[in-house]
């Protein structure tokens, strides 16, 4: 899963350059008053909404849309059985997250907005999406 990070930030560095790329949470600036140091907390961007539901057949995938902010992502949080996150992509000024349907059913997902070149920071947005994996007919 790093290796897919790794690889989505540096294809996010090559095609939006790296002004784009930049994230204050990755760079917290340090004030000093009076010989104390306090951390700045980084300006909070709120994630971008993800549909509350998406259909699909056993063995489709969903391609969902939404803008890119710096480099921050959408991730499943632990997954159910029936679902598999697939590898995301970015297209133009958009990351596209693909989810998998493996088994039918309907599932809950948690999803978290983070960085993933800062993984020791929490997630700073979580949603919950409702993905109903149908059988072909």
């Amino acid at each position: 899963m790093k290796t897919k990070m790794f690889f989505l930030v540096v294809v996010m560095l090559l095609c939006r350059g790296v002004a784009y790329a930049y994230s204050p949470s990755v760079n917290i600036p340090i004030l000093k008053v009076e010989g104390i140091e306090q951390d700045i907390p980084p300006p909070h961007v709120p994630p971008p909404p993800l549909p509350t539901q998406v259909f699909l057949h056993v063995g489709e995938i969903a391609d969902i849309p939404y803008p890119m902010f710096g480099s921050m992502v959408w991730e499943c949080d632990n997954p159910p059985e029936g679902i598999e996150q697939e590898e995301s992509y970015v297209l133009g000024p958009m990351i596209i997250l693909r989810i998998k349907g493996v088994m039918a059913g309907r599932y809950q997902v948690n999803m978290k907005w983070y960085n993933p070149l800062n993984p020791g920071q929490p997630p700073l947005g979580r949603q919950t999406i409702q993905i109903i994996v149908q059988p072909w007919p």
